[in-house]
């Protein structure tokens, strides 16, 4: 035994991707993205999965409802 530590790897999360039409491993990244709320501009860092084969952003339901209440909290 050469003493090595292995350590576990972290489960890769896969998702359907609209833009390869197919299951891909994601990354999460955080992102700065602007919207409008009521003619005013807010910029919030918005958590988002990414297809590593494409770089497509993956959207969910839940993605969306943590963004309104991020931006209910700006208001």
């Amino acid at each position: 035994m050469t003493g090595d530590v292995h350590k576990p790897r972290s489960p890769v999360r896969v998702l359907f991707c609209p833009k390869c039409e197919d299951y891909r491993p994601v990354r999460h990244e955080t992102r700065q993205q602007t919207y409008t709320v009521r003619d005013r501009e807010i910029t919030i860092p918005v958590g988002v999965d990414v297809c590593v084969i494409c770089g497509e952003e993956i959207g969910s339901d839940e993605q969306d409802k943590r963004i309104i209440e991020q931006l209910h909290d700006h208001e």
